[in-house]
């Protein structure tokens, strides 16, 4: 399993450096630049550096740091499940209009991300009432059952676990430019997964918690950044 995690960490890593190379390669013609703070969905937030590669394409070179607690999705004060992590991220923007100004209007961009994220599981004990409740809530917020219905857990069910993960995408955004300020908006949709093509971890009551979509799975995260242009 090592072997495996050290063959797509490297892969990944070669992806992001290769479009890094091909882009940045290109920069003698550049003629704008941007850095940008940008939020997330499931408690991302990213600081990213664009740079122009000619009048329709750049460069983006980010680092992501995720600090999410998915126990606040069912409102539970009984569950706990937080992932935090930093990745870095590397994409290649096509800007679409070619009546806009440099770096401006609706762009698409291929991008690929990989970093490490340590997760940490608690479930206090609670009686079948509430967790009935609660798994009925959850289920039809999303369609799945993310708080296991047991009743006979006398004591905190604890897990945790540190993954390598990655994830290659596809944004659609918008990027508005006035003067200095920048303002950059838009999805990402992105087929995610973990080193070593684990699902998920053990629990220390012998029950097995499944990664979450946003680090095995397809995700769709809307983003919103603010930055300044030079």
């Amino acid at each position: 399993m090592k072997k495996q995690m050290l063959n797509l960490g490297t892969m990944m890593k070669s992806t992001v450096i290769v479009i890094l190379i091909l882009t940045f390669s290109q920069t003698m013609n550049a003629q704008r630049s941007n850095i940008k703070f940008t939020g997330l969905t499931k408690g991302q937030t990213s600081f990213g550096f664009e740079r122009s590669i000619n009048k329709n394409t750049s460069a983006v070179f980010s680092l992501i740091a995720s600090n999410f607690d998915y126990g606040k999705q069912i409102f539970s004060p009984n569950f706990k499940y937080t992932n935090k992590g930093m990745r870095i991220s590397g994409e290649y923007r096509l800007y679409l209009s070619k009546k806009d100004k440099n770096l401006n209007g609706l762009y698409m961009a291929p991008n690929a991300s990989f970093g490490k994220h340590q997760l940490e599981y608690r479930r206090k004990p609670v009686g079948i009432g509430v967790q009935i409740f609660i798994g009925l809530f959850d289920f039809a917020s999303d369609g799945e059952i993310d708080y296991p219905l047991d009743a006979s857990d006398t004591k905190d069910v604890i897990g945790n676990m540190d993954v390598f993960a990655n994830s290659l995408g596809l944004k659609l955004g918008y990027q508005k430019i006035w003067k200095r300020l920048t303002m950059d908006l838009g999805a990402n949709f992105s087929k995610n997964s973990v080193g070593g093509g684990a699902k998920g971890f053990r629990l220390d009551n012998g029950g097995f918690e499944s990664f979450k979509s946003d680090l095995s799975g397809n995700t769709t995260a809307l983003y919103f950044g603010l930055g300044f242009s030079f």
